[in-house]
């Protein structure tokens, strides 16, 4: 009797085993296969046709440059930054590598454009498209976090206007005005050291999170600075 009972156990104990070790090649040959699916994604300040749009105005352009690589370097700050440099658009790319996404590929699109607001001003301002390229199946959330960073910073610097159309302009600064992976220094590409209107939106929006002005007078008063 017992015989039998070690028997039906060790059997029992087997087939236990054998489904363990099958899901673990399964579980294996699906993270294997998952490796090897590359995938992209994008996202755009552009928007569905039809639908209003956000363009964020700046005092200098290069102060939406300078917003867009902060939010690529808080993103992956031990890479090299690169400068998009072929064709007539404008932006950066960075390559990180990492034991959770395997190897991410990020671009960064600056790009200037005119927009109508709802009672037909003409607003001149940027926006940026982020696409993201990912071996693991992260790109669409990857691309979500860093879009969202980028508009953060675009709205910290700068001052976001809804518009009804919205179409592409031309850049304002010749082509190597814009260049900043170079610099060893993101805090000094935000904003010049001379009084620029990115220090002073900076000013007071330190003045509005201690609650000396409200955000009523921080937007006015930022507007003012960005001439809208």
């Amino acid at each position: 009797m017992f015989g039998i009972m070690s028997t039906v156990f060790l059997i029992f104990k087997w087939r236990l085993d054998m489904r363990k070790l099958s899901f673990v090649v399964i579980l294996g040959v699906l993270l294997v296969s998952l490796a090897g699916c590359a995938t992209q994604a994008h996202l755009s300040g552009m928007g569905k046709e039809g639908a209003p749009k956000t363009i964020y105005v700046f005092n200098r352009e290069q102060d939406a440059f300078a917003a867009a690589h902060a939010a690529l370097y808080g993103k992956v700050p031990n890479a090299p930054i690169l400068d998009l440099t072929e064709g007539p658009i404008r932006g950066y790319s960075v390559t990180d590598v990492n034991f959770v996404d395997g190897e991410t590929t990020y671009f960064v699109r600056i790009f200037p454009a005119t927009g109508r607001t709802a009672d037909g001003r003409e607003i001149f301002g940027y926006y940026a498209e982020v696409s993201v390229g990912s071996d693991f199946l992260l790109s669409s959330l990857r691309t979500k976090e860093l879009y969202n960073d980028i508009v953060k910073k675009f709205t910290e610097l700068g001052q976001a206007v809804t518009v009804d159309t919205l179409y592409r302009s031309e850049y304002k600064t010749d082509r190597m005005g814009w260049h900043l992976s170079s610099s060893p220094s993101v805090q000094t590409n935000a904003a010049d050291t001379s009084g620029s209107a990115a220090d002073e939106i900076a000013k007071l929006d330190k003045l509005r999170k201690s609650g000396a002005i409200t955000n009523e007078e921080y937007e006015k008063a930022k507007s003012r600075l960005l001439g809208i």
